[in-house]
């Protein structure tokens, strides 16, 4: 009778444990089971939010430069260049030799957007043959306005691109952002870019040919930046200039003379 009991008690005891064993074993998978629905929550809130994936895939993107899983949106286009200066007046940097021309000094000019490079920037303040002109972005990239006319003594400015008969190019080059405009940071950032390899730069033009209206742009293929709008709007530019473009030639040149260097 005493074992009887003893078997009893102890097959009782057993089958609460195991009871028990299973009310446990039920919660943990519940507790799993909701995990797993925050995961998958949390999943269809990034899948249905595609920028919050761009921002943490590329945490360093400027607006001239991504990461290769991620186009850069557009560069800026010549008329967008011009249109940055004219909308702030221009501050004077200063008046040195630099990377991209170290025979005639270059004066730079300043807003808040953009910096300006007047290269050939004489101390008689004359207007040479040659005008060239850069334009850095402070967001990051360098246009390059070239132009070399021949058959003509009149200021830059007041001739019109049908009599354009030597070299006129447009050039964009990437270049980093610029957080602090001084002569020795620009500098700096033109050794840097004069030492790169060319093989990332957007061009169109060539020497003597000015006077044929066909050329288009050469941009690499490349994944890291956005050419097409660039070469859509710089094709038109070289083409037929806007107004803009001889009035931003009329506006530096007086920038230049009125300025005391």
């Amino acid at each position: 009778m005493f074992n009887l009991i003893t078997f009893l008690l102890a097959l009782s005891l057993t089958l609460n444990l195991f009871a028990q064993g299973n009310d446990i074993e039920k919660e943990i998978q519940l507790e799993a089971a909701k995990e797993l629905e925050r995961i998958n929550n949390e999943k269809g809130k990034l899948v249905a939010n595609p920028e919050e994936i761009q921002k943490q895939n590329c945490s360093n993107c400027t607006d001239g430069q991504s990461d290769e899983n991620n186009p850069s949106k557009a560069l800026m286009s010549p008329q967008k260049a011009l249109e940055e200066i004219t909308s702030e007046p221009l501050k004077y940097i200063g008046r040195d030799l630099l990377p991209i021309n170290d025979q005639n000094r270059s004066c730079l000019f300043e807003n808040s957007k953009v910096v300006v490079i007047y290269n050939n920037c004489r101390s008689d303040k004359k207007e040479v043959r040659a005008q060239d002109i850069n334009i850095i972005s402070k967001n990051g990239g360098m246009i390059r306005f070239y132009n070399e006319i021949f058959g003509s003594n009149k200021a830059h400015s007041s001739i019109p691109r049908a009599e354009y008969d030597g070299t006129w190019t447009i050039e964009w080059t990437p270049t980093p952002k610029i957080e602090k405009a001084t002569m020795k940071n620009i500098i700096d950032l033109l050794k840097e870019n004069k030492n790169q390899t060319l093989s990332e730069s957007c061009y169109i033009g060539s020497s003597f040919k000015a006077k044929e209206r066909t050329a288009q742009a050469y941009c690499p293929s490349s994944k890291k930046y956005n050419y097409d709008e660039f070469k859509k709007s710089s094709e038109v530019f070289w083409s037929e200039p806007p107004q803009l473009w001889y009035d931003f030639q009329k506006n530096i040149r007086k920038l230049v003379v009125e300025t005391k260097y």
